[in-house]
């Protein structure tokens, strides 16, 4: 009996504590942890400006808004250089006070379209409203309208984004708004680096596209203002894309070509997402090789930052288990092109479970 005593004082005793001690390290690290979340949470519910409720219209999040009087459709462009108003049948806001031309860029589209800058707006965002100092109103909204197939009153631009901290959750249809240089990382899986050049948000993410030979990486600008996936519009992925002949005939006849890639964006991979190639390169190109666009984002509840350059995402129906994404979507030829189908991927599965893919001319 006194051996087994002293075994247990002299070994079992010892382990015992030492396991106590690990317990109690480890509920002291959780509890800093969960204090950690729970005063970052309260800190960043002290930043909530806005509360809003949300649509979600052929890929893009829209708002509905009062702007001055008028009860007005709005989308998320983070492509759109400016806030921007679009005269059309319903609306001419002809009463709103102007101050001269301008100019807003719309890259997916290659063009910059002209229009009248008019006097600050005030457009009410719940309790907040959200000063636009320089908003554009462009009156000829056919055809650019029906391009993009536009089924809104107004966009929101990166004047906007570059002002707030912008959490989407399409799933329950809501959007926060919180001041500029709110953390909400705790919130999020999947932080991605956004690399701004001038205001304009690019992804970049080094993967290996079907048509290529070896992984490159890829610089993207995010452009929620187009409703498919991705456009890839540097002429060296259409040259690899095809034949020397057909890349010929196809950028004459102002053809692109529709195919599907598989791909990463860091810990998050893509299976059969639908790309379109742009037969020519877009005046505002400026060395990317193309956008990623809404119908990738609206996967995910995300938060836009612009000023901490990061964008937060954890996806929808996302599990531990799962990191990877398919897409049920159509492919927008941003001009109107027209397209051929290429198929450099491995055949989509086929079963429950597995969605195909449509195209959309």
């Amino acid at each position: 009996m006194r051996r087994q005593y002293f075994n247990f004082w002299r070994y079992k005793l010892p382990k015992l504590f030492k396991y106590v001690v690990i317990f109690f390290a480890v509920q002291l690290l959780l509890s800093e942890e969960t204090l950690a979340t729970s005063k970052d949470s309260k800190l960043a519910n002290a930043h909530l400006l806005a509360e809003l409720p949300i649509h979600i219209v052929d890929n893009r999040v829209q708002l509905d808004l009062v702007v001055e009087g008028y009860h007005l459709k709005f989308a998320l462009d983070t492509g759109a250089s400016r806030t921007v108003l679009f005269q059309s049948n319903n609306y001419s806001f002809e009463d709103l006070p102007t101050i001269g031309e301008a100019q807003v860029a719309f890259p997916a589209l290659d063009e910059i379209i002209s229009g009248i800058t008019l006097a600050p707006l005030n457009i009410k965002l719940g309790r907040h409203a959200f000063h636009a100092a320089r908003p554009l109103l462009i009156k000829q909204r056919p055809p650019i309208g029906d391009r993009l197939s536009f089924k809104f009153d107004g966009i929101l631009g990166r004047d906007f984004f570059e002002r707030y901290v912008i959490e989407v959750d399409p799933k329950k249809e809501i959007l926060r708004l919180f001041r500029s240089g709110t953390n909400l990382n705790n919130r999020f899986k999947t932080i991605l680096p956004l690399h701004m050049k001038g205001n304009t948000a690019h992804i970049r993410f080094r993967t290996k596209l079907p048509w290529e030979n070896t992984p490159s990486m890829k610089d993207m600008m995010l452009d929620t203002g187009y409703p498919g996936a991705m456009v890839i519009w540097k002429g060296r992925h259409f040259r690899q894309a095809a034949s020397a002949s057909e890349t010929e005939q196809l950028v004459r006849e102002n053809i692109g070509i529709v195919t599907q890639a598989n791909f990463r964006l860091s810990k998050l991979r893509f299976l059969h997402i639908p790309v379109f190639l742009a037969p020519k390169e877009p005046i505002q190109a400026q060395r990317r090789d193309g956008l990623i666009g809404s119908s990738i984002l609206i996967q995910f509840h995300h938060v836009f930052d612009f000023g901490g350059g990061r964008l937060l995402l954890t996806g929808i129906h996302e599990t531990s288990a799962q990191n990877f994404y398919q897409l049920e979507s159509h492919i927008y030829p941003p001009n109107n092109e027209g397209f051929i189908v290429k198929n450099y991927a491995p055949p989509l599965p086929t079963g429950p479970g597995h969605n195909n893919t449509g195209y959309k001319h």
